[in-house]
């Protein structure tokens, strides 16, 4: 027999599809939608009164400021508490919404956008992982890793580039 070798068995070619993300304007309305339901979760324990806003009061003989500053420099814990709660709960919205419900937040159900592998299939828990890690990354860079879609070609943010999904609008 003459000809090219076949190829091993174990070797399979892997399908990728070219997928046009999502326009900007689009993915920031999901995030919108999205955002709001987080901060209305995150500030629950406020108004159903087991958080206390009362240490961030200053006393009427001190400045707002003086006292807020105060807090940062002796207790830093009681100003970085509130935000690493909501950044627990942004990250934990987008991997029970992704995981559970098929690659769409409610805001991304709403406007009918879709998260999806380079395959264009469902992601995977391992992809879902990879863009918690990203969303934790973004907000350690104060929104940086979002804001890139304005400056990437393919319109995709930190959480899709460290996951390689996409977010394709399905409208």
């Amino acid at each position: 027999m003459t000809g090219s070798p076949s190829p091993p068995r174990s070797s399979r070619r892997v399908r990728t599809v070219r997928l046009k993300g999502a326009t900007t304007f689009r993915r920031a309305a999901a995030a919108v939608v999205d955002l709001l339901a987080v901060n209305g979760l995150a500030a629950l324990p406020w108004l159903l009164g087991v958080a206390s806003l009362d240490v961030y009061v200053a006393p009427s003989s001190r400045f707002q400021i003086d006292h807020l500053l105060e807090l940062w420099i002796l207790r830093p814990m009681s100003m970085l508490g509130p935000v690493l709660w909501w950044a627990a709960l942004w990250i934990a919205w987008h991997v029970l919404w992704v995981y559970l419900a098929s690659g769409q937040t409610p805001g991304c159900k709403l406007l009918r956008l879709r998260f999806l592998d380079r395959c264009a299939d469902p992601l995977r828990w391992t992809h879902i992982a990879a863009r918690a890690a990203g969303h934790a990354l973004s907000i350690a860079t104060l929104g940086l890793g979002w804001a890139w879609v304005l400056v990437s070609g393919e319109r995709r943010s930190w959480p899709d580039l460290l996951s390689r999904s996409h977010l394709i609008d399905e409208g």
